[in-house]
C-alpha cells in the first residue's frame, strides 16, 4: 500500500534541493548544519509534492484515546493518501464527527532520526560524539514504538545521515541494520538515496534511508 522507495526519494529530493540552494547562495552553513527538527519542514515539502497529506506531531494510536490531548507519545509525521485529511479522533466517538477522518491503520507513520558524523558544536566543527547513539539508541527506540502500537499497520523510520562520504554512510547503515536484526527488531532492508554535499564541516555526503517497520511479534 505504501512504497518506501517513494518516501525515500521524496525526502532526498527535498534535502538535495535545499543543499543546492545553500551552495548557490554561498551560505557558510550547509544542510548538515541543521538539526533534526529543522529538517522536518523540508521533508514535509518533499512529501507534499508527491500529493500526499502530511500531518505532523500526531499522537500514537495507543495513546490517542487519553482525555488530555497533551498526553501520549507523538510521531513526527503521519502521511495520508488524501491531502488535507485528518485522522479519526477517538475522543469524538459518539458525536456527529465520529466517522470523519482517515483510519490510522491506513496511514503511514514516519519517525525521523538525523545522525551527523561531524557537526557544529558550540559553533566549532568537529566529530559528533552523539553520532553512534543517534543510530543505536534513539533510532532503535523509535522502531520499538512503531512496531509495538497495534493501531499502526504501516510504519517507517527515516534516517538522514551526514557523513564524510557515501561509503562511510552505507557501511554504518549496514552495521546498524544487522544490529537491529540481531536484536529481533521488525525491520526490512532499507530503501536508500544519497547525494554529495559541499564539505563545510567534515561531511561530504548525505544518505537518506527509509526503513519499513513491521508489527512486532
Amino acid at each position: 500500500m505504501w512504497d518506501t522507495h517513494s518516501v525515500c526519494e521524496s525526502a532526498a529530493e527535498a534535502l538535495c534541493e535545499e543543499a543546492a540552494k545553500r551552495d548557490e547562495e554561498q551560505s557558510p552553513y550547509g544542510l548538515d548544519a541543521l538539526d533534526e527538527v529543522d529538517l522536518h519542514p523540508l521533508l514535509a515539502t518533499g512529501f507534499e509534492r508527491r500529493g500526499w497529506g502530511v500531518l505532523r506531531e500526531q499522537r500514537y494510536p495507543n495513546g490517542a484515546g487519553r482525555p488530555r490531548r497533551s498526553e501520549g507519545d507523538r510521531c513526527d509525521f503521519v502521511i495520508t493518501h488524501e491531502p488535507g485529511a485528518h485522522l479519526l479522533d477517538p475522543l469524538l466517538s459518539g458525536t456527529l464527527f465520529a466517522d470523519r477522518g482517515v483510519d490510522p491503520a491506513e496511514a503511514l507513520w514516519v519517525e525521523v532520526k538525523a545522525a551527523h558524523q561531524h557537526a557544529l558544536i558550540g559553533g566549532v566543527a568537529g566529530p559528533d560524539r552523539g553520532y553512534a547513539s543517534s543510530l543505536l539508541t534513539a533510532a532503535v527506540s523509535d522502531i520499538r514504538k512503531l512496531g509495538a502500537d497495534a493501531g499502526i499497520a504501516h510504519a517507517c523510520l527515516l534516517l538522514v545521515m551526514f557523513t564524510q562520504d557515501e561509503r562511510v554512510a552505507r557501511h554504518d547503515l549496514g552495521v546498524w541494520a544487522h544490529r537491529c536484526l540481531d536484536k529481533g527488531l521488525p525491520i526490512r532492508a532499507p530503501a536508500t538515496c544519497a547525494f554529495t554535499l559541499s564539505d563545510r564541516i567534515g561531511n561530504g555526503a548525505c544518505l537518506v534511508a527509509a526503513v519499513t517497520v513491521d508489527r512486532a511479534g
